[in-house]
């Protein structure tokens, strides 16, 4: 309800951890605050049209974009403003063209967990990566399970050996995420 308070304390907590080191995560985006359905149990869905998402949803990730905040994790969350179906991890509408190109974000565009039942119960996990990172996601985030990790791992792989996912798309990822590393002073 208050997207300039939001704005404010977002940006001064971005700020006092990027000055320490410590890459700051924009989330969950396009926004998370009007939704009646956790994600960690089920599929949400944000029916505001355009005008009142660029108003309110999407004003403190513009000013976290501005500030250079280094990350923006997704939301699992269907936003039919933007994209009937997927939910916006998983769409190239919602992550390349409004958080890419309209948004111009260049930094790492972080999945919340593939595991949350939002998406988990949805599809599989392997399919989900891939989806993920062809809608622009550079980081898939799978928290808990191994052998899900594992078919993550290797249906990236194949997507990467098919060509369904180019080697121009894995550099832009993989770009992101050593710039983020030499931001942070992991080398």
């Amino acid at each position: 309800e208050a997207p300039e308070l939001v704005s404010r304390l977002g940006l001064a907590y971005i700020r006092g951890l990027q000055r320490n080191g410590v890459l700051a995560t924009g989330k969950h985006f396009p926004g998370h605050g009007d939704t009646t359905v956790d994600s960690h149990t089920d599929l949400p869905t944000v029916r505001h049209d355009w005008k009142r998402i660029e108003t309110i949803e999407l004003k403190p990730f513009r000013a976290a974009i501005d500030a250079d905040v280094a990350a923006i994790m997704t939301a699992h969350i269907v936003y039919p403003a933007f994209d009937a179906n997927p939910p916006a991890t998983l769409s190239p509408a919602i992550l390349t063209d409004l958080l890419r190109k309209k948004l111009r974000f260049e930094g790492l565009i972080i999945t919340d967990d593939i595991e949350m039942k939002a998406i988990g119960d949805r599809y599989h996990a392997g399919e989900t990566a891939v989806m993920a990172i062809e809608a622009g996601a550079d980081i898939v985030l799978i928290l808990w399970t191994p052998a899900k990790q594992i078919e993550v791992y290797k249906a990236l792989l194949a997507a990467a050996k098919s060509g369904r996912i180019s080697g121009a798309r894995l550099d832009q990822s993989v770009g992101r995420i050593l710039k983020s590393k030499q931001i942070c002073g992991a080398f």
